[in-house]
């Protein structure tokens, strides 16, 4: 799991435990993940580019001060790293991640209203009134290198990274005692333990923050770890590795920014307890079905419509192809949103499953071909524009009509091809049912049509028995149109005349 948050990775962890998943590892970023899975690929130049002195950015007395200073032989908090929430106005300590800090138990902080500027050093005072204004000033997390006093007036040398959030700073503290000691030929620090490597297993699921991705842009991120997890190989030999976005609920950025293939989920903060197992049992079984364990199961025999948006992988004028993890059942009605290549809007389209395929290019995925549902006048000549675009399309291989007419002549032909077709149209518009009957006669041969004006009428001419009672039936109300209907009937014959 990659989140920023260790009360949001503590929450994940016993969720995954309740599944019986032991084998977690935690990240605070994408960064802290790509380095301890690929390693192996970074080029040594580059690990030498990063490396930094430890005193890096430290002014000349700030420096002097360490040289002299005691540094202490303990840790300042009880983990690897300390989250501390700080009050904006008064810098009042209000949360801490670790039941001790800077030698002080926490609780006692709190109670004492302890405020977080009295623990900084005096020659680093200025510098963190500095960070703090830039924290004020930012919307982005801002990184320093302070030192940390406690009351022996022994030094700890701490890296915080803080963002501003709301009346509040979150102040994450790593300790860097050790490093700045060791540089400075000085003794002190407790030096970090190194964490045995990561076991070379698959990674089934990765469940990441928005915010916790380096550069932001998700689906770039999402599409190199899969590249860099098959390079170490730690892709699952018989499935691929799940990805699973986490944000807030009220983050305003568009969920098409998560509309990748290898996406299978966004869940909003604060979790549904329930909700988060069900859909992480779903997630790990992909692309087979799972009976829910944890949520209510009732069968519903209501026609359900999804809808999702999507990258489309094929496109013409009589339909469309999306990448999907499972297949499609034929005849399914879907409210499908897309861009075409190179453009900005989004099409509003209703589709129909016609069958699914396993993907060619995208391993573990199926290719779903939809027929356009009720496509309209204007989203019609949207997506012909488009295709009119290309010079290399063609809406039909063959464009010889000759070669479509039907020839009952043709020796090749079966009986079944053979057999006339019927085509009914329902249509109370004589002029809209003799030019589609018009137009379809003229482009497809060997077909019978009929007509009708209303439902009721096809079905007592061409669908009800016979009854051998001639009489008319009475009517019933279902078959008038309006709430009152009038008829005009002659005086003379009682023949209706209207």
């Amino acid at each position: 799991m990659i989140d920023e948050d260790v009360k949001v990775r503590a929450e994940i962890r016993r969720y995954l435990k309740e599944l019986s998943i032991d084998d977690i590892h935690e990240f605070s970023s994408s960064v802290d993940f790509e380095r301890e899975y690929f390693s192996s690929l970074i080029q040594k130049t580059e690990e030498i580019v990063v490396e930094k002195k430890p005193v890096a950015g430290m002014s000349e007395d700030e420096i002097k001060f360490l040289n002299t200073a005691t540094f202490a032989n303990s840790v300042p908090f009880d983990d690897v790293a300390a989250d501390v929430e700080v009050s904006l106005d008064k810098l009042q300590i209000l949360k801490v991640s670790t039941a001790k800090i800077f030698s002080k138990i926490v609780t006692e902080i709190v109670a004492k209203n302890t405020t977080i500027d009295s623990f900084v050093a005096s020659p680093f005072q200025d510098k963190f009134k500095k960070y703090l204004l830039a924290l004020s000033t930012s919307d982005k997390e801002v990184s320093e290198t302070l030192a940390i006093e406690n009351e022996k007036k022994e030094i700890w040398v701490c890296h915080i990274t803080g963002k501003s959030a709301g009346a509040t700073y979150t102040l994450s503290f790593k300790d860097k005692t050790a490093e700045v000691a060791k540089f400075l030929g000085k003794d002190g620090g407790v030096e970090e333990k190194k964490e045995e490597a990561v076991a070379k297993t698959p990674v089934d699921l990765i469940y990441f923050k928005n915010t916790a991705i380096h550069d932001g842009d998700i689906k770039k991120w999402v599409t190199k770890v899969s590249t860099l997890l098959t390079k170490v190989e730690l892709w699952p030999a018989e499935n691929r590795t799940k990805f699973v976005a986490i944000r807030y609920e009220d983050d305003p950025a568009e969920k098409s920014e998560y509309s990748h293939p290898f996406i299978d989920d966004l869940l909003c903060l604060p979790f549904d307890r329930l909700v988060f197992l069900q859909k992480t049992e779903i997630v790990l079984n992909l692309p087979q079905k799972k009976s829910p364990s944890f949520l209510f199961v009732q069968p519903a025999n209501d026609d359900i419509e999804f809808a999702k948006k999507v990258d489309i992988d094929r496109i013409n004028d009589l339909g469309f192809a999306i990448s999907n993890p499972v297949p499609i059942a034929p005849g399914t009605v879907g409210h499908i949103y897309f861009k075409l290549p190179g453009q900005k809007t989004w099409l509003d389209v209703n589709g129909k499953a016609q069958h699914s395929i396993a993907h060619p290019e995208k391993k573990g995925q199926h290719l779903v071909y939809f027929n356009y549902f009720g496509f309209n006048k204007n989203l019609n000549k949207e997506v012909r524009a488009f295709l009119a675009r290309d010079s290399a399309y063609k809406n039909l291989l063959n464009q010889d009509p000759n070669d479509f007419k039907y020839n009952e002549d043709n020796i090749f032909f079966t009986d079944e091809q053979k057999e006339k077709k019927t085509i009914a149209l329902l249509d109370f518009d004589e002029s809209v049912v003799k030019n589609t009957t018009d137009y379809i006669k003229g482009e497809i041969h060997n077909i019978d049509f009929v007509s009708s004006d209303s439902y009721y009428g096809f079905f007592k001419k061409y669908l009800e028995k016979k009854s051998d009672n001639d009489r008319a039936q009475p009517a019933v109300r279902d078959e008038f149109f309006a709430e009152i209907v009038s008829f005009l009937v002659s005086s003379v014959d009682l023949n209706l005349q209207m």
